[in-house]
C-alpha cells in the first residue's frame, strides 16, 4: 500500500520533461537578460572612453555624471547614496570623474564574468 502510495505522489516522466523544460526557459531568459545588461555597460564604457577624449573635469556634478556616462540620474543618485561612487558637497554634490568610471568598469565586470 505505501509503495503505491510514493508511486502515485512521484511525477511521471512527461511531468519531469515539462518542468525541466520550463526551467531551462527561465534559464535562457536570465541569460538573454544578463547578456543584454553586459552589451548596455559595454556601449557605456565606450562612450565614457569617448569622451574622455576630451579631457571632462576632474569633478561633475550629478547630472553632468550622469549625462558622462548614459545613465539616468537616479543610476547616479542612488549609487552615490550606497556610497559605490566617491562623492562631496561644494554648494552642491559633485562626483569624482575616476570614482564614476570606476564603478561603471566594475558594472561592466560583474556582468560580464558572472556565472551564467
Amino acid at each position: 500500500m505505501e509503495n503505491t502510495a510514493r508511486e502515485a505522489q512521484m511525477p511521471n516522466d512527461s511531468e519531469i520533461l515539462r518542468r525541466l523544460a520550463s526551467r531551462v526557459a527561465q534559464l535562457e531568459g536570465c541569460i538573454t537578460q544578463a547578456l543584454a545588461a553586459a552589451d548596455r555597460f559595454h556601449e557605456i564604457a565606450d562612450r565614457m572612453e569617448r569622451r574622455a577624449g576630451g579631457l571632462p573635469p576632474r569633478y561633475l556634478n550629478m547630472r553632468d555624471a550622469a549625462n558622462y556616462c548614459g545613465l539616468c540620474l537616479r543610476t547616479i543618485e542612488g549609487a552615490v547614496a550606497k556610497g559605490e561612487i566617491t562623492s562631496f558637497m561644494r554648494g552642491r554634490r559633485l562626483v569624482l570623474r575616476e570614482s564614476l568610471e570606476s564603478w561603471v568598469e566594475g558594472k561592466v565586470a560583474a556582468i560580464t564574468h558572472a556565472p551564467h
